[in-house]
This record gives structure tokens, sequence and C-alpha cells, in this order.
């Protein structure tokens, strides 16, 4: 696994997660049956009027998802997480940052998120996993910038969500140069069960 971070002029772009065993050949497995027979921790109830999305599902932007979202030291929580639109933006977008040549090649995508926490635990100190699956097979990390981008102005959610609690965002994504964005995955636990949003063609 490697990370990689970009360093703008008045700015830090947290860059790009490379996954180690996400490669051009090794397309999303498919669901395990236990997983998408449940999709459910055994022993979580799911709170009232609320259906979990069943895991490794692809969804089109504008479309909910509900996921219980398990995390190390923490009670599970269902989060319901809405792709809104994905929106391919110009390098010329980042020209009041000083990039290196390899940022100044890659692509960026702007993609507007609304993320509820549906309950029952709350949300501390924590990023929501949704990452960009491009053309080349690559996980990537939004980029945490210091600063504004004109297109995408309110570039992170919130670390921490109470239960009920609303936020929404834009995304900023940094693909490289040659790959284009084929989704968006909310990744909770194993990859294979990610809930993605593709954008149309």
């Amino acid at each position: 696994m490697t990370t990689k971070l970009l360093r703008l002029a008045g700015a830090v772009l947290a860059g790009t997660l490379l996954l180690g065993a996400c490669t051009g050949d090794d397309e999303p497995a498919e669901p395990t049956a236990s997983a998408t027979t449940a999709g459910v921790p055994e022993g979580f109830a799911v709170p009232d009027g609320v259906t979990i999305t069943e895991p490794g599902t692809t969804l089109a932007p504008g479309t909910a998802a509900d996921v219980v979202w398990e995390r190390p030291e923490a009670d599970p929580t269902v989060l319901n997480v809405t792709i809104n639109r994905v929106r391919t933006g110009t390098i010329k977008d980042l020209r009041s940052f000083s990039l290196d040549a390899q940022t100044k090649a890659s692509t960026p995508y702007y993609v507007d998120v609304t993320a509820t926490n549906r309950g029952p635990a709350a949300l501390q100190n924590v990023q929501v996993p949704l990452l960009a699956r491009d053309s080349g097979n690559v996980l990537t990390q939004p980029s945490r910038i210091v600063g504004q981008v004109k297109p995408c102005r309110t570039n992170a959610l919130p670390a921490s969500l109470a239960v009920g609690q609303s936020a929404k965002a834009c995304l900023v994504y940094l693909v490289p140069k040659g790959a284009t964005l084929q989704s968006v995955d909310l990744v909770t636990g194993a990859q294979a069960d990610a809930v993605r949003w593709r954008p149309a063609a």
C-alpha cells in the first residue's frame, strides 16, 4: 500500500492511495454468500424503517444506500450515503496551486455526496470510506485540500456525525493520467462487498 502526498502552495492534497491487491487484472470479486445473505453483523439491531443495501450493489448517482459500518473499537452504526453527482474537471481548476508534473497530468473529479448517520452509534474522528475506482482498477482516496477549489468548495465530510445528523460535501479525486473514474465505492469492509455508484458513460 502506497500513499502519495501532493503538496500545494497554501494547501495539501493528501492524495492517492494505491492498493497493492487492486490492479488492472484484479477486477472486483463477487460478494461472498454470507455477506450477500445478511449484510448485517450478528446481533446488530437494524434501526426501524431502515433496509440495508445488499453488499456488492452497483447504483446510479442519486440513489441512496444504507450500510452497516463496523469500525475497530467502536459500535457499529448504519451509514446512509447518496452520491448525488459526479463531475469531470480540468487540472486548470487547480491553477492557483503549485503542482508537480505528475499532478498536472491528472484529472480531477468532483463527487457531490450526502451522508447521514442513521444510528444507533455516533461517528467520531472518522473519514467516510468513499474511494474512487479508476479504469486501471486503482482505488483513490479523496484529496484533502486546505483552501478552496472553485468547482468544489466544501471538499470534506465532517469527522463526526451524531445519530440523525446529515452532512453534504463535494469530494475531490485526482485520477492519474490515462485513467478515468469508473465508480465511487463505499468500502466499509471487504472490497468485494463495497457498494458502488457508477456514473453514466
